[in-house]
């Protein structure tokens, strides 16, 4: 079946198919900043979602504390669905992202590590793209 949304006339690339037994289970949406979702992110992409958490004083670290690690909370998702720059409210952009089983029996602990800072996603590249 095809991964996304295809204009009349348009010409197929082996990467917007995918199997029809694909094993996603659940869909999770994402309020990502503007400025960390990749600007032609499109259905079928794959990303991973990151988290910078903030420290409890606000974002970024204070003056003397050490340097905040991101955390990968879920590694090379396929978008589902995004909205188009300007179509969100704020200065953010919905994604909608599908989850396999595994990914969604730890849907706890990834809600949790999504609620400790803003989610940044880095688009997935195949090999040789």
């Amino acid at each position: 079946v095809v991964a996304r949304d295809l204009a009349p006339g348009q010409l197929l690339a082996s990467a917007d198919l995918r199997a029809e037994t694909d094993d996603s289970v659940a869909q999770l949406p994402l309020d990502v900043p503007s400025g960390s979702v990749p600007a032609d992110l499109t259905v079928g992409d794959r990303v991973d979602v990151w988290v910078v958490p903030e420290s409890p004083a606000g974002p970024g670290p204070r003056a003397g504390e050490p340097p905040i690690d991101a955390v990968r909370v879920l590694a090379a998702v396929r978008v589902a669905d995004v909205a188009q720059p300007g179509t969100a409210v704020g200065d953010s952009r919905q994604l909608l992202v599908y989850l396999s089983p595994r990914q969604a029996r730890r849907l706890d602990e990834v809600l949790g590590r999504l609620s400790t800072g803003p989610p940044v996603t880095v688009r997935v590249l195949a090999p040789g793209r």
